[in-house]
């Protein structure tokens, strides 16, 4: 499992995968045509005034303001390109909740 969280202003993703997860808070939310994919996180390839970005920037300012440092959001998170992946996140998603 993947979750984000921030290193100054750069989103960054880190890969949890055979390892104890940390404390994190997950974004749910509506998806619109501006979503932040996970491939424009792992290439710092997005917009900072996009409705996605806001969307990211609230979730992480709460995450904070709650203690964590973590959160989850599915269309940053999943690889949708990756179907072995995407199905095996979509089977596992109420875990995640």
């Amino acid at each position: 499992m993947r979750l984000l969280h921030f290193e100054g202003d750069r989103l960054v993703l880190t890969n949890f995968a055979g390892q104890p997860l940390p404390p994190y808070a997950i974004l749910s939310h509506r998806w619109t045509a501006e979503e932040i994919l996970f491939d424009d996180v792992k290439r710092g390839n997005y917009k900072e005034t996009s409705a996605g970005w806001r969307k990211i920037k609230f979730c992480a300012d709460k995450t904070t303001e709650d203690g964590l440092k973590y959160f989850w959001c599915d269309t940053c998170c999943i690889d949708k390109w990756n179907k072995p992946e995407l199905a095996r996140s979509v089977n596992s998603m109420f875990k995640y909740y």
